[in-house]
């Protein structure tokens, strides 16, 4: 069976947007990992409700790489016109792997 558990809702550009962090988990007969981090960018319609655009799922092995990119030097806080804040890089990082061969 799979859980999702809410972790934050954090607000859009617009109030009719929203991004939904939350941890899903599954027990041993899912075919997803026993634990993921999920990003869910959602929009609100007056028909539906709150509905999904587009989701990201953020596997274990995934997330420290994921959180040393989001807490690295070269990450700020920008703001945007409307008062919210974004992550914003200084400067692109390149990464050099040896050459396979």
């Amino acid at each position: 069976m799979r859980t999702e558990s809410v972790l934050e809702i954090l607000p859009g550009l617009t109030d009719s947007q929203r991004l939904v962090i939350a941890s899903e988990s599954c027990d041993s007969g899912c075919s997803i990992a026993p634990e993921t981090l999920v990003l869910r960018h959602e929009s609100y319609s007056d028909h539906v409700g709150w509905f999904v655009q587009s989701r990201v799922s953020i596997e274990p092995h995934q997330f420290a790489a994921l959180r040393n990119v989001i807490t690295s030097r070269g990450v700020r806080a920008v703001p945007h016109s409307n008062g919210a804040s974004a992550a914003e890089t200084a400067s692109p990082t390149i990464l050099k792997f040896p050459h396979a061969g």
